[in-house]
């Protein structure tokens, strides 16, 4: 039940943000992404790891900042309200399932499987087929093997930077061009499996040193 409270809790207070800063009540797929987010906080607040809650929370603050130092406008035209520059909290409602499916992950049985699948699913969109054929195998791979390394060897910073990447491109869509980032994100696979990599060695490093210590 608690957990319940905390994610309508979430998303009610995103969407109070959104409205303060004049976005219109949320259409139809507007309440959908609302209820996707209330989920993702419910399933975060569940978790064992702390890792889904730092993912939404660090997520929420920069939503937030950016609609404080660096808003859109919102343009009424025959009384309907359009959104023109950055949109961040829209860049948030729309990116749910990725959201969601940081803050599910680590709740169901085979975590690398569900990251696997999860990480297709949010991926495959409207873009040229050559680059959905190289983007998605490479960031499923490449999210497979940063929550691998956090079930079987409990390294932290490749998920945190697979993840974020995901997220953040998702957002991007939203605040820079419609769909840009996303494609450049498909592209550059390679880069966030060298990230990944360097940072989980960086971190196992790290504990070896202090165990050593």
């Amino acid at each position: 039940m608690r957990s319940v409270l905390f994610g309508v809790s979430g998303a009610l207070l995103i969407g109070i943000t959104a409205l303060l800063a004049g976005y219109p009540l949320p259409t139809a797929a507007g309440a959908v992404g609302y209820a996707g987010l209330a989920v993702a906080f419910a399933a975060a607040h569940r978790c064992r790891s702390r890792i889904p809650l730092w993912l939404l929370g660090i997520t929420a603050l920069v939503v937030v900042a950016g609609e404080l130092f660096a808003p859109g406008q919102r343009i009424a035209i025959d009384g309907v309200r359009l959104g023109e520059g950055p949109q961040w909290i829209a860049g948030m409602v729309e990116s749910w399932p990725r959201l969601l499916l940081w803050s599910c992950v680590f709740l169901l049985p085979r975590p690398v499987l569900v990251a696997a699948v999860g990480t297709a699913l949010c991926l495959i969109r409207d873009a040229p087929a050559g680059l959905l054929a190289w983007g998605v195998p490479g960031h499923v791979f490449t999210t497979a093997l940063a929550v691998f390394l956090l079930v079987r060897r409990g390294l932290v910073l490749p998920v945190l930077v697979v993840a974020g990447g995901m997220i953040a491109a998702g957002i991007e869509a939203r605040v820079i061009s419609v769909g840009t980032p996303t494609e450049i994100h498909l592209a550059l696979w390679p880069a966030y499996l060298a990230l990944a990599a360097v940072a989980g060695g960086l971190e196992a490093l790290t504990r070896r040193t202090f165990r050593k210590a």
